[in-house]
């Protein structure tokens, strides 16, 4: 039983680098068809958080084509200032090698705007769109920051460690995960201390455990899992100057003002902003086709409802089948002209399971349809159960951790922790102790490197993650931090798996 106050650690996000600038000017941009706040940052070189402070009133959420925005010029080569991708209708006669040269940008630059120019046997046929990048940024070098890391990595851990039920045991699992990962830093010669407190239960008042938290000389708190005790938790640690990550809970609100906060489970709010940035740097074309469900709700509902209104306002092709629809329905709404891409709105196994056999089904009765299909994180723990459908569907699935159980280091993991803790992992998703490894490795090392001004992610994603790639962005210029890291879990026809990053 799933208890409803240990919320899934899932979701997407939207990530504000946070880097001091000195304004000396700027430029207009106006934004094009498809952009979004992050891929415009990158491509003059600047972080969107520079660009936000620079439009009053600006959000990722509140972009919209051909809107005019300013862009500070710090940094920037004044000999290109497009600064945006464009769309080019291909001519007789021309050629990839052509094109690219035109441009002023590589034959690899063009491929990698345009992946199915990789593809065997292609053809540049003549009034094909096809999309132009932007020449790159040239940015003046600037010294690198210089971070003073603490001696060592003073850890509190507030979780309920010895609480009945799913809540004690998946924090338990996760603490565990933290331990093997300090092990493995040990090994390399750091010093790390733990100081584990029991949360309690959620009507107890945790004031005294965070006194003895402070006492205990800590530098960051890995905790609370009720939500009774968000408040005073990430008050006691704004007034201490220390980082709260919060490891479960993604209802944390104060992360929008309280720069300690930091998230590894993402705000509703941006979940689906960070999946429809995804969608549209894989999916540029083809025609979106929204299966509702009766009774569907939750997270997936307003995922899929972020995704829609985000598509229609950047002109993709999109359909809407409402609840009940039959199968002769959904054959009329597909195109064989084109991709279509099905996006439904329910995670639970017994909705996911009718779906992707019915899907599978109409597939063979109605053959000829190029089809891909839409998951959610949730869909990975049914992945041993239908995955002969998940191929056949050609399912993207959305997530910002992925459990390879075959793979040489998450086999050794397993065994270790086996060894160590003579019980076996819990079977759920994301795996407990994984995610404590995981959460471990990046703490660990940004407070060695880094030290109060972890999370600066100066150092990346650390070697040796095993089910996801931690990283923190800011929210705003005066919130928290939340983990940015997404995925695309792709089971292709070929009946293999690819793990597609955000670019």
């Amino acid at each position: 039983m799933i208890y409803r106050r240990l919320i899934s650690i899932l979701g997407w996000v939207l990530a504000f680098q946070t880097i001091l600038w000195a304004q000396v000017g700027s430029l207009n941009h106006t934004v094009a068809n498809g952009e979004t706040l992050y891929r415009i940052s990158k491509n003059y070189g600047v972080t969107a958080e520079q660009i936000v402070q620079l439009n009053p009133g600006l959000t990722a959420e509140n972009l919209k084509s051909g809107s005019v925005i300013r862009i500070p010029a710090t940094g920037i080569s004044q000999k290109d200032n497009s600064g945006r991708a464009r769309e080019h209708k291909v001519k007789k006669g021309e050629t990839q090698w052509s094109i690219a040269k035109d441009y002023g940008i590589t034959l690899e630059e063009l491929k990698a705007a345009n992946p199915e120019m990789s593809a065997e046997n292609y053809q540049l046929k003549k009034g094909r769109k096809i999309l132009i990048p932007a020449p790159k940024a040239v940015v003046v070098p600037k010294a690198a920051p210089v971070y003073a890391g603490y001696p060592s990595a003073n850890v509190a851990v507030l979780l309920p460690l010895t609480a009945k039920g799913a809540e004690g045991a998946r924090s338990l699992e996760f603490y565990r995960g933290l331990l093997m990962a300090a092990d493995r830093m040990k090994e390399q010669g750091k010093t790390i201390i733990f100081y584990a407190v029991d949360e309690g239960k959620p009507e107890e008042d945790v004031t005294g455990k965070l006194e003895k938290i402070r006492n205990s000389g800590a530098n960051l708190i890995i905790g609370p899992l009720y939500p009774e005790h968000f408040q005073v938790a990430t008050s006691f640690a704004a007034g201490e100057g220390m980082k709260l990550l919060v490891p479960f809970s993604s209802k944390v609100t104060q992360v929008e003002t309280n720069s300690s906060v930091m998230l590894l489970n993402v705000p509703d709010k941006y979940k689906g902003i960070g999946a429809a940035d995804i969608f549209k740097r894989h999916f540029r074309e083809g025609k979106v086709i929204f299966l509702k469900s009766d009774g569907a709700g939750g997270n997936e509902r307003l995922l899929s409802g972020e995704l829609l209104a985000r598509l229609k306002a950047e002109g993709y092709k999109v359909t809407e089948l409402p609840a009940g629809y039959t199968d002769d329905c959904l054959a009329s709404a597909l195109s064989l002209k084109e991709r279509n891409i099905l996006v439904p709105d329910m995670s639970d196994k017994a909705g996911v399971k009718a779906l992707v056999k019915r899907l599978a089904k109409v597939r063979t009765d109605y053959p000829g349809f190029n089809v891909s299909l839409i998951g959610y994180p949730e869909w990975q723990a049914y992945a041993d159960e239908l995955a002969a459908e998940y191929y056949k569907l050609d399912t993207y699935i959305f997530a910002n951790y992925y459990y390879n159980v075959y793979a040489p280091a998450t086999k050794n993991f397993v065994h270790d922790y086996k060894s160590w803790f003579h019980t076996d992992m819990l079977n759920v998703y994301p795996r407990m102790a994984l995610l404590g490894h995981d959460c471990g490795l990046v703490a660990i090392e940004g407070l060695l490197k880094e030290g109060k001004d972890f999370p600066a992610n100066s150092f990346g994603v650390p070697q040796g993650m095993l089910q996801s790639e931690v990283t923190f962005g800011k929210v705003g210029s005066n919130g928290g931090f939340i983990n940015n890291s997404i995925w695309l879990i792709h089971y292709k026809l070929d009946r293999t798996i690819e793990k597609i990053q955000a670019k």
